[in-house]
């Protein structure tokens, strides 16, 4: 007769686990003590090696022990022959490779494969190539070894970028939903076939014709966000050039400030601005400049207190250039008469079109309208699809956002309701359209500014609104105010039944005479109190805000705590 089985419960299978756990994390304790030791000793040998190996091939993503290797492996380079290296190079690889079989998306392990590729005597590119091709058909969306291949491909002369480009192409061609593939395309086509002159840095020929190709995608598979993605960088606006938007003079203020396409530092970064008044250039110790929250940060606008010996004179011809090492990107002088108090230059060369969207070439402009066409016709079929419907404003956006405003709006509501999550986004985004298309349609000298009612949410490209005078940004749903330190020359602005509650950025405003805040969400005078630093102001209306209706003194209280006023409410003070 047979002997029975013996089999273990449920209780007694727990309680072998738990005691081989126990042994493990003993055996992993017990050898940490000894690679501490050792590390702290500085003693650098290969039963070190050994004792990381123990460690690693349980859990490759312990960063300090691939440490430990490193300074091991740079401390044999000191003491072995160019064949012992070789040779423990080699056996190094093949670990690491042992421990990507455990966690091939291991951070430590693919950073340590570039480590020994860098040191090792003669290192074997087709063989690493190989390696990757082999991970990739194991996970291809593993964007660990996508980077690992992009550091052989740089430093191996066997593989060229046209061969790596046509292997993006039969990855994705595999599966419309590998991103890393589109990922890696992108950062190809500006090396194949560079163009700095266009948005995504490629030749246009090759631009349009990655439209086909990835319109393929979208509609073999609406749903994937990888082929939208890489659509939506092929839409990609071209880089803006270094230029003045604005730049204006004030005796009243006794300033020059200037507004730039682009985030500078006058004095630290690669774009400098240089100032003469009278042939006489301004100098740092005469005056210096400063952003408009009196920080070090680059900032799309700058303010440069005009030197007090020049303020007597009755004619200034300020002469502005803004450059990069020896070559003008752009210049103008400005003349101050006695009589004039302000004057504001605009370039006539640069339009809002060339700076919110790239110029369209005849080609790019036919190929965007089909891409559009062919969407909407997508979207007719999967009627909610956010991908389709999110690229059908972004061509129209790029085609003609003045033409399409309307549909550009209906289509951004419709995306808040069936993409919730995202709310807050897509109100932004029209916002920004709605704020692009209303510089785009400003006179260049205008200083008074309507945009009431419009839906707002945030403001946008407040740099273009430098010369400003009169703001009414009324009946919106604007609720932060950093950025509106840009707003230099404002002196009267409306910001009535918006949700504001915070006014940080007010306070920077030097011309700031009419601050209406009616209907928001201020819970307490203290929260005025940036308005202390403004010395012009003189009217505030605050009816309608939590604070009015909390403090019964209300009044009296903001007087105190802005003693510059003259109104508050519409009220005189006495």
């Amino acid at each position: 007769m047979h002997g029975r089985v013996k089999v273990r419960t449920t209780a007694e299978q727990a309680e072998v686990k738990r005691k081989e756990r126990e042994k493990k994390l003993q055996l992993y304790s017990a050898a940490l003590e000894k690679i501490f030791d050792k590390r702290n000793n500085s003693v650098f040998d290969e039963k070190g090696l050994s004792l990381c190996a123990e460690v690693l091939l349980v859990n490759p993503d312990f960063y300090t022990l691939w440490n430990f290797r490193k300074e091991i492996l740079v401390a044999f380079k000191e003491t072995r022959s160019t064949k012992d290296l070789q040779r423990l190079f080699e056996e190094e690889l093949s670990f690491i490779e042992s421990c990507l079989r455990v966690n091939p998306k291991s951070y430590g392990s693919w950073d340590h494969r570039i480590f020994v590729q860098q040191n090792i005597p003669h290192p074997n590119w087709t063989r690493e190539l190989a390696l990757c091709n082999k991970f990739l058909e194991y996970d291809e969306r593993n964007f660990h070894c996508w980077d690992y291949r992009r550091f052989v491909v740089k430093n191996s002369n066997s593989v060229t970028l046209q061969d790596e480009f046509d292997f993006t192409t039969t990855k994705i061609c595999n599966n419309f939903s590998n991103y890393s593939s589109w990922h890696y395309r992108s950062k190809l086509l500006p090396l194949l076939l560079p163009d700095p002159s266009q948005p995504a840095g490629t030749k246009e020929e090759a631009i349009l014709e990655e439209f086909e190709i990835v319109q393929n995608a979208m509609f073999t598979d609406p749903d994937d966000q990888s082929a939208w993605f890489y659509h939506r960088w092929l839409l990609g606006r071209g880089r803006v050039e270094p230029d003045f938007l604005q730049v204006i003079a004030s005796r009243a203020t006794k300033t020059l400030t200037i507004s730039v396409t682009k985030p500078i530092h006058p004095l630290e970064s690669c774009e400098k601005v240089e100032v003469s008044i009278n042939d006489t250039p301004v100098t740092a110790s005469s005056s210096k400049w400063h952003n408009p929250f009196h920080n070090d940060y680059y900032s799309p606008v700058w303010i440069l207190p005009l030197p007090k010996e020049f303020l007597s004179e009755t004619s200034l011809d300020i002469t502005v250039k803004l450059y990069a090492e020896s070559t003008t990107l752009a210049s103008c002088t400005l003349s101050l008469k006695e009589s004039t108090d302000r004057i504001c230059y605009r370039s006539n060369n640069l339009t809002p079109d060339t700076i919110f969207n790239s110029e369209l070439s005849a080609a790019k402009t036919a190929i965007l309208a089909k891409e559009l066409e062919a969407i909407q016709e997508l979207l007719q079929l999967e009627t909610e699809n956010k991908w389709a419907m999110l690229t059908v404003v972004q061509l129209m956006q790029a085609l003609n956002s003045q033409r399409y405003s309307a549909d550009i709006n209906n289509y951004l509501n419709t995306l808040s309701q069936i993409d919730p999550k995202r709310d807050n986004y897509y109100k932004d985004y029209k916002s920004k359209v709605t704020i692009e298309n209303q510089i785009k349609s400003m006179d260049g000298s205008q200083a008074k500014l309507v945009l009431k009612g419009l839906d707002l949410s945030t403001v946008y490209h407040l740099e273009h609104l430098v010369s400003v005078q009169v703001l009414d940004l009324s009946s919106n749903n604007i609720s932060r105010l950093h950025t509106f330190a840009y707003l230099q020359s404002v002196e009267s602005l409306d910001l009535d039944h918006n949700k504001i509650n915070s006014i940080e950025g007010l306070g920077l405003l030097p011309n700031l005479t009419h601050l209406s805040l009616r209907h928001n969400c201020l819970l307490k005078v203290d929260d005025l109190r940036p308005l202390q630093s403004c010395a012009a102001l003189k009217e505030l209306n605050l009816e309608g805000n939590a604070l009015t209706e909390d403090d019964t003194d209300y009044r009296n209280s903001v007087q105190q705590l802005l003693p510059q006023l003259t109104h508050v409410d519409s009220n005189p003070i006495n």
